[in-house]
């Protein structure tokens, strides 16, 4: 009896100590992949920061992006089309992935447009500043990380690294230059989709019930829900200081009339 009580406290000791050991090494694994997560796009995120910085100080961002898309298309049809990279062959993937994130981040800069249609909604650029500022900085951190991709055959011919481990770098840095330039698109659309929709219920809904509201707001729309929080009490809080609408507390919660 004392054995099979002893066997059973070792097996228990046993887990608990595998189940620690294997918290651990889920720790240091994840601190270990953000610490190459830092070291590989640490570079291009902080170049792509300070150069917003800089453009925005001097109030260029924008004549700046122009220029800089119309010299990387330039450059990439020279790559693409005419095989002018030394290290890539004209007409295949490697030289032409670079045309389709360069007029993608061309895209891009119809951000004044976008920022418009915002206003029109009620939201002034003072009011999304902080995210206008984190677009461009994704717009400029992408070409940085093309210029990586293009870079890595160059190194692999320069020091004579192993060329498919450089195409693999290459197109991770390629990678992650498109999927900046997707989010970065998709955020500045998801806003602009998130002031008609609140706009557009104020307008049509005589009566609602602001705490349920902002959670199917916060649900509906892929934005922080801090940020979702923040433009529809901005928006709100026009109307009311308008004298267009009314809030009442009630036993059931906050109403809008």
């Amino acid at each position: 009896m004392l054995q099979i009580v002893g066997a059973l406290i070792l097996l228990i000791a046993g887990f608990a100590i595998l189940r620690l050991l294997f918290r651990a090494l889920i720790s240091t694994a994840s601190a270990l992949a953000g610490l190459i997560l830092l070291c590989l796009f640490g570079p291009a995120l902080l170049a792509g920061y300070i150069t917003e910085r800089i453009t925005r100080l001097f109030h260029i961002r924008w004549l700046a992006g122009v220029f800089l898309t119309i010299a990387g298309m330039i450059i990439s049809f020279m790559w693409g089309l005419d095989g002018k990279h030394i290290a890539l062959e004209a007409h295949t993937f490697d030289s032409v992935k670079f045309i389709l994130t360069t007029a993608l981040a061309g895209g891009l800069l119809a951000v004044p447009l976008q920022i418009k249609n915002i206003q029109q909604n009620g939201i002034t650029p003072e009011d999304i500043s902080k995210e206008i500022n984190g677009y461009y900085c994704c717009f400029y951190t992408a070409f940085f990380l093309m210029a990586c991709s293009a870079c890595a055959p160059l190194i692999a011919l320069q020091y004579d690294i192993s060329p498919s481990l450089m195409w693999w770098g290459g197109l991770l840095y390629w990678l992650a230059a498109l999927v900046t330039l997707l989010w970065a698109a998709s955020q500045i659309q998801v806003l602009k989709k998130l002031t008609c929709a609140i706009s557009q219920t104020l307008e049509e809904q005589p009566v609602l019930n602001s705490k349920s509201w902002l959670t199917s707001l916060q649900n509906d729309y892929s934005l922080p829900d801090s940020l979702t929080e923040r433009i529809w009490l901005t928006l709100i809080s026009q109307r009311i200081s308008r004298g267009e609408l009314r809030e009442f507390e009630l036993a059931d919660g906050n109403w809008l009339l």
